[in-house]
C-alpha cells in the first residue's frame, strides 16, 4: 500500500475493521466512542459494551448518544465516576487542539493495555486537512479530515516512548497504546530539523512542540516518519503476534 493511498486503498479497510481486529485481543472489551454522528463506525463493532458521545443537539439521534455533550463534559463525568474503557475511539471535532485534549483525557480513561483509535491521521493534501472548512466552502462536499493529525503528532513527539502507529487505510486510523513502551529515536533526529516558519493559512495553525514548529510541508514531506505510518497487514500481523503473547 503507498504512503499517498488512492480514494479506492482507502474505502478498503475501514475504521471499524481496525477496531475490529483490535476486539479480538479483549474477552468482554469496554468501549467508548467520541464522535459518533449517525453511528456508521458505532454500528459496526463488534462489541457488546459500548458507549458514545456526540454534542449533537436534534431529536432521535441515532444511536441514542450515552453522553449528548461536548467530550470534554463527557470526559469530566467519566472521571468523577472512575470509569476506564479498553478502547477508546476519537472522531469528533476535527480540530488538532480538542483531539489532543481529547487523548490526554483517553489516557485517563483507559484500562491497562488499552487501545486508542483516532480517525482522520493522514490527510492527503492540505485542503483535506483545511481548517474550519467554513472557510473554503468550494471544498465543503469533497472528503474533510480537518487538522486532527495535528494532536496526534503533537502526542507522539511529546511521548517519544509510547506506542503511535497510523494505519494508512480510511483516511489515516491512529493507534496508541499508553502502556506499551519503545525507543523511537527518530523522533529526535526529526525535532532537529524543524525549524519556526509561517503559519499554515489553510490548514490553520502548526505543531508546537518545545518551540520546535511542525508546518504543513514538513508534515506532508515527512509523513511516513512523523507518523510511524504502517500498511493494514502490517497491523493485523502486530495484532496477531499480541494475541499470541497473551495465550
Amino acid at each position: 500500500m503507498s504512503l499517498l493511498s488512492t480514494d479506492q486503498d482507502r474505502t478498503k479497510h475501514k475504521r471499524w475493521d481496525i477496531i475490529n481486529f483490535i476486539v479480538k485481543l479483549f474477552d468482554n472489551p469496554s468501549y467508548l466512542e467520541i464522535g459518533t454522528s449517525l453511528g456508521e463506525n458505532y454500528y459496526n463493532l463488534n462489541i457488546n459494551n459500548k458507549e458514545c458521545c456526540d454534542p449533537y443537539n436534534g431529536t432521535n439521534p441515532h444511536p441514542p448518544y450515552t453522553y449528548n455533550m461536548p467530550s470534554d463534559d463527557a470526559f469530566e463525568i467519566i472521571k468523577n465516576k472512575n470509569k476506564k474503557y479498553d478502547i477508546i475511539f476519537i472522531d469528533g471535532l476535527h480540530c488538532g487542539k480538542q483531539v489532543y485534549r481529547d487523548i490526554k483525557n483517553s489516557v485517563c480513561c483507559l484500562n491497562k493495555n488499552g487501545f486508542i483509535v483516532l480517525h482522520d491521521c493522514n490527510p492527503p493534501t492540505h485542503f483535506h486537512a483545511r481548517l474550519p472548512h467554513e472557510k473554503y466552502p468550494a471544498y465543503f462536499s469533497s472528503p474533510w479530515n480537518g487538522n486532527s493529525y495535528q494532536g496526534l503528532v503533537k502526542y507522539k513527539f511529546e511521548n517519544p516512548d509510547v506506542y503511535v502507529r497510523v494505519v494508512d487505510t480510511d483516511w489515516g486510523v491512529g493507534i496508541i497504546q499508553p502502556d506499551i513502551k519503545e525507543i523511537n529515536d527518530n523522533n529526535i533526529s526529526l525535532m532537529d530539523e524543524c525549524v519556526e516558519t509561517e503559519k499554515d493559512i489553510v490548514v490553520d495553525g502548526v505543531i508546537n512542540i518545545n518551540n520546535k514548529y511542525i508546518n504543513w510541508d514538513f508534515f506532508s514531506e515527512n509523513r511516513k516518519e512523523i507518523l510511524n505510518l504502517i500498511d493494514v497487514n502490517e497491523f493485523i500481523s502486530y495484532i496477531i503476534s499480541k494475541k499470541k503473547s497473551l495465550n
